[in-house]
Parts: C-alpha cells; structure tokens; sequence
C-alpha cells in the first residue's frame, strides 16, 4: 500500500488507494511505498529440462497432463513454465521451474506431479534466491551478481506480445494445430505457458484484485520481435495468425487478456483522444 496523489480534475480521498492494478487508465504520483518482504530460504533450486514430442511419444505432454493442466497440484513454493519451440523442425517444450526449496524434495514432487518429464537430481540447481535472478535471464552459471548493475548493452529491440487464457485441457487436436502453426513460423512467435493455482489461490481477491485468479489453468503469451524498425509486418502478422488457431481452446466470452501487456488489438483510444491531466 502506498501514498499517492491522483492526476485527475476532481481528485477524492480514496483515489489511488489501489497502486497494483490502476493499469492505463490512470496516472499517478507515488509519494510513497510501503513493502511487505516475505520469508525466502537461503538455497532455492531452479531446472530448466527440455523433452521432444518424440521423446514424448508423440505426445504433447505438458499441455494434456501433469501440473500445467493441474495448477492446484502445484505446492505453493513452486513456479514453474512451459516453453515450447521449434529445435531442428520438431517441436521442444522447455520447463523452467523455481523452488523455495532443495532439489532433492523439488525431484521428488515434479516426479509425483509430472512424472513425463522424468526429472533427475543432476537437472537440478541449488542457489541464492539472488542468483535465481540471472537463471531467470538465461545466464550461464557462475555469472557475477555484479551484471545486474550494469546497462543492458544489447541492440535495441522491438516487439509485440499478446495473451490469451485456458480454461480446459487443450485437446490432442488443438495441440497439433498449435505445434503445426510454430513449425510454419519457424521461432519467429514464441509462447509462453504460465499455470495458474498454487499460491495465487491463498490471496483472497479483497486483498490483491485480479480477475483471473480463479478458472483458469494457465496464461498463454505470444511473443514476437525485430531488429530493424521498418520491418514492422512480418512478425506480428505471423502472431495474429497464431493467435486465430488457438482461438478454439482459448476463453471465450469474453476472450480473456491481460492487462498489463498494453495489446493495442484489444482496444485503444483514437489518436488525439486521449486526455492527459497534469
């Protein structure tokens, strides 16, 4: 909870009371800020584990069973994401995961809840809550904490991201519409798939509101991005096109997004509309 003044003509007492989730639609001077930390064990142990459909059996395993389909039967001390990608013309679901906890107990729960993917101790990395950080950002270990303070130095970057939500279990079907739609693109759309469940389910929605807290299995993200400015086509149209093959397995609705990635798609103000309050 924080002091804030709202940017509005006729400001009220109880405006702004809410930082987290003011979104767009409104603007705000932060006087203050009050954080609550909370209690992270000294070791943490993170994965990241690829497996092929052929490794699978032909099956997209991640998407039909285990914890992504379950996200109640995530402990509360563990996050974890799907990646799939295309890796030499196949389809590859990569598996990032941290937990507030040793591997040897993080092996022995993902065995439980995913047994597929068939994960072993030497997947496995203990580290400092810190050093997650720089798992987080694909750095190789042993990296110095220090690079956290220096300046991104790579080129700049342009992108678009969408979101969709899931509902059901997508069926065998829609899973091979999805990985025939990524093969044709080649890497140029990326998703990412983020259960729901867990931990989200113990803060009750008078605390923190967010509206898809409840009834949903996971978020989807699309992603795309470019070097150069005046290519500005090519990959979100791809996007778009993948974002119309998964209409069927998506919420319906209304279809569901979130907030925060600013799609544009979604809804936007016609330019020279909107009114800025300083």
């Amino acid at each position: 909870m924080g002091l804030v003044e709202g940017c509005n003509p006729s400001p009220t007492d109880t405006m702004g009371e809410d930082v987290p989730g003011g979104g767009e639609g409104s603007f705000r001077v932060i006087l203050s800020w009050k954080i609550n930390l909370v209690d992270v064990p000294k070791i943490l142990t993170v994965f990241k584990v690829n497996k092929t459909l052929e490794q699978a059996g032909g099956e997209p395993m991640f998407s039909t069973s285990g914890s992504l389909s379950h996200p109640n039967s995530l402990k509360f001390s563990l996050f974890i994401r799907a990646m799939p990608q295309v890796v030499n013309r196949t389809i590859a679901v990569i598996l990032y995961a941290q937990f507030l906890g040793r591997a040897n107990e993080l092996v022995s729960i993902m065995n439980q809840s995913l047994t597929e993917l068939e994960l072993k101790r030497q997947d496995c990395q203990e580290m400092s809550w810190l050093n997650t950080t720089l798992f987080w950002e694909d750095l190789s270990v042993g990296t110095p904490t220090s690079i956290l303070l220096d300046r991104p130095s790579r080129p700049e970057t342009f992108f678009k991201t969408k979101s969709d939500y899931v509902k059901k279990q997508i069926p065998k079907e829609g899973n091979k519409k999805l990985w025939k739609s990524m093969l044709e693109f080649n890497n140029n759309v990326y998703m990412q798939w983020n259960p729901y469940g867990g931990v989200m389910d113990k803060v009750p929605v008078t605390v923190t509101p967010f509206p898809h807290r409840k009834g949903n299995l996971f978020k989807v993200q699309y992603y795309t991005s470019w070097l150069d400015a005046n290519a500005t086509i090519g990959s979100p149209l791809n996007m778009m096109k993948k974002y119309e093959v998964a209409e069927p397995y998506m919420s319906s609705n209304p279809r569901e997004a979130f907030l925060n990635y600013r799609d544009i798609d979604i809804g936007s103000k016609p330019s020279g509309e909107t009114n800025v309050y300083m």
